[in-house]
This record gives structure tokens, C-alpha cells and sequence, in this order.
């Protein structure tokens, strides 16, 4: 059985949850703004200003616009007025707020490391943050930046993957940050004085719309987000067939230390998401096919084709669980019942003969599996009855 944690989660973070995905950082209102976190109302809408100002003009964003870690291509117009409007909302500003960099404590200027990253230089800034580290009255504050600087790289390379192919070392550079990334986490979370810091912060913006508990709902949710992040990233490696990149991240979810509820939070509720997807690809083809009959083979080949690394990848998260025995089921009948709409239509019955046998492979149940074989029956009958 999959346990949901996610229930009991404060509003605070269920958005972010329900949001997350691998683009999570780059959409980040701090890094679209350019601007490091605790940066005040005027400051943002200025910034804001002189990007959409350089934006209309077509002119490229020069450094004054341009904050730690800039993206690759400047944000669109309507990128900038979405970050904005999470700015507007206490808790979306607070959630951006803690996944970005914290300036050193009167530094928000002038902070060397997160100069550094102005133009990409890492080495620096990591120099700067160990170094700092170790010094009492850090309060984790550098952990902290470590963290989002090595998850903000790895999910970039991830983003990067939607349009174009990586190299395996390339690959390997990912999953060095992402885990790197995941120990700076756990120094955040067991760093007392970060989260009295962080409450000291909910104080300072004294917003009657932000929870008075909102650091500690942090601490309690951050676990949960970062191993679905996780997840998706071991999901993806899995539907594209990097076996030994998935078993990777799927180690490092089983191995995080975190509660096993959390981990099982993280991977059932995934998994969830999987077959909220297939369910969606399902009802679409037999939509299609019932309001185009002619065209129901196409409906299931695709019904078939977006399914299948869906599945696997459900096969991966949670083997042998109940659910990847009822989504094949459910895919199987699906296609059978697009495929019955072509009962009539003989000239096609190589074409639903082929797709029967694609589809048998997905059912389970007994029940599915006869479906299948009267239905492939039905039309080699037919067609012996035409001469076809």
C-alpha cells in the first residue's frame, strides 16, 4: 500500500509540492528578478523595470540586471510579470525566498560569492562558502547557498535534457551536484541556528498573511520536496532507458536518511502522478477514438506508445505494488475498447490484429486478457467471412 504523507502538509509548502518539477529553480522569482533573497518591494520593481525596459528595446541584459547564477536566455515579458506576482504573495515569496541565495548579513550588495555567480564562477563562490562555513556565526547560512547552487546547476542540466541530448559526463557532472546538493541539505536541517534565523525572518516581514510557524513548516516539508525532486529525476533517467542512472537517484532517495514514511511519501505519491498521467492518456484516446472511429488505431498506437515508459517507470518505483497491475489493466482495456469502434471496418483487421498483440502484454487479469483474445477472435472471423 502507498502511504500519503502529503496530506498532513501546511498550505505553505502543498503548492510548491504540487508544482515541483525539474524547471523549479529556473522559474524562481529571485533568479528571473536577478536579484539575491531579502531583496525589498522598491529594489524588485526597479530591477523588473530595467528588464522589461532592455527586453522591448531588444537589447541584451547587462550585469546590473543580471543576478547570481543568470539564466542562459533572458526571461520573457510574461516570465517577469509572474515573477512578480509571486512576489506579491507572502508565502510564494517566502517559498522563492528560501530556495535562493541569503546574501552575507550586511552584504546584500556586495556579497563576493554571490558576485562570483554573477558571471558563473563556482569555484569562487564554493571557496567562499566552505571558508565561511566554519565560522560560528554562519548559522548554516552557507550550507544553505551550497545547497540551492548545486541543485539549481543539477536541475538545470535537467532542464537542458527536454530539447537536447547530454553526454555521459555530462551526466556524471549532474549527479555530483544533485548528491552534493542533498548532504548541504541535511547540514541545513540540523543546524539549529539556521531555522531560529529563518524564524527571525518570518518576524522581519511581519505579514499578517504568513503563517507565525512558516520556518518550521519548512523544515518539516523540505525533506519531502527534495526526494520528489529526486524521484523525477530517477523517473525520467528510467522512461529514457538510463537503467543505471535511475538506480542512482533511487538510491540516493533510499539512502537519505530521512523517515521511511517521508520516502515512501515521496515515491508513492510519484507514483501517483505516473498513473494520473497514464489516466489522462487513457481518457484522451477514447475520446478520440469515439468521436473518430476511422481513426481508433492511431488513438491506441499512441494511447500505447505514451503509456509504455510510464509503466516501466511505475515498474521501477514501486515493483510488485498494486498499482502497476491495475494501470496495465486499465491501459489494456482502454485500447480494447477504442479498438471494438473498428468491429465493422474489415480492410483493418491486420492493423487491430498487431495492436491486440501490443496490447495483450499489458493486461493482467484474467478477465482483460479474454477481452482481448474475443475481440483479436471477432475480427479474424469477420475477415474469414469477407475473404480479407
Amino acid at each position: 500500500m502507498l502511504h500519503d504523507y502529503t496530506h498532513s502538509l501546511p498550505d505553505l509548502l502543498q503548492s510548491l509540492i504540487d508544482s515541483n518539477r525539474p524547471a523549479l529553480f529556473r522559474s524562481n522569482a529571485f533568479r528571473v528578478i536577478g536579484l539575491p533573497a531579502y531583496a525589498v518591494p522598491t529594489e524588485i520593481r526597479k530591477q523588473a523595470d530595467k528588464i522589461r525596459f532592455s527586453l522591448r528595446q531588444g537589447q541584451r541584459l547587462n550585469q546590473s540586471v543580471r543576478g547570481p547564477l543568470p539564466l542562459d536566455l533572458p526571461p520573457l515579458d510574461e516570465t517577469v510579470s509572474e515573477a512578480l506576482q509571486r512576489l506579491n504573495d507572502p508565502e510564494l515569496r517566502f517559498v522563492d525566498e528560501f530556495f535562493w541565495f541569503w546574501p552575507t548579513p550586511g552584504q546584500r550588495k556586495s556579497d563576493p560569492a554571490l558576485l562570483a555567480l554573477h558571471s558563473r564562477d563556482i569555484d569562487t563562490a564554493i571557496e567562499i562558502w566552505v571558508g565561511e562555513a566554519r565560522r560560528p556565526e554562519d548559522h548554516g547560512r552557507s550550507a544553505h547557498n551550497l545547497a540551492v547552487m548545486f541543485h539549481t546547476l543539477a536541475l538545470d542540466i535537467e532542464y537542458a535534457r527536454e530539447t537536447e541530448e547530454i553526454s555521459g559526463e555530462l551526466e556524471s557532472v549532474q549527479y555530483r551536484y544533485w548528491q552534493k546538493g542533498l548532504l548541504q541539505w541535511q547540514v541545513v536541517l540540523n543546524t539549529e541556528t539556521f531555522w531560529a534565523d529563518l524564524d527571525q525572518r518570518v518576524a522581519e516581514l511581519n505579514d499578517p498573511r504568513l503563517p507565525v510557524k512558516a520556518a518550521s513548516q519548512m523544515r518539516a516539508g523540505l525533506p519531502l520536496v527534495l526526494l520528489l525532486l529526486s524521484a523525477q529525476i530517477a523517473v525520467r533517467a528510467c522512461a529514457s532507458g538510463t537503467t543505471n542512472e535511475a538506480l542512482k537517484y533511487r538510491a540516493l532517495i533510499q539512502e537519505s536518511g530521512f523517515a521511511e514514511e517521508i520516502v515512501e511519501a515521496a515515491i508513492g505519491r510519484t507514483a501517483q502522478l505516473l498513473r494520473k498521467s497514464i489516466s489522462t492518456s487513457r481518457k484522451t484516446a477514447e475520446h478520440n477514438s469515439e468521436r473518430d472511429r476511422e481513426a481508433a488505431d492511431e488513438s491506441v498506437r499512441r494511447l500505447l506508445d505514451q503509456t509504455q515508459p510510464l509503466i516501466v517507470a511505475i515498474d521501477f518505483l514501486v515493483p510488485g505494488m498494486d498499482i502497476s497491475n491495475e494501470v496495465r489493466d486499465e491501459v489494456a482495456t482502454a485500447a480494447t475498447n477504442c479498438l471494438y469502434f473498428l468491429t465493422d471496418r474489415t480492410t483493418k483487421t491486420e492493423v487491430v490484429c498487431d495492436l491486440l498483440e501490443r496490447t495483450r502484454p499489458y493486461a493482467v487479469s484474467l478477465a482483460v486478457k479474454e477481452k482481448i483474445d474475443d475481440l483479436r477472435a471477432a475480427f479474424l472471423r469477420a475477415a474469414y467471412k469477407t475473404g480479407r
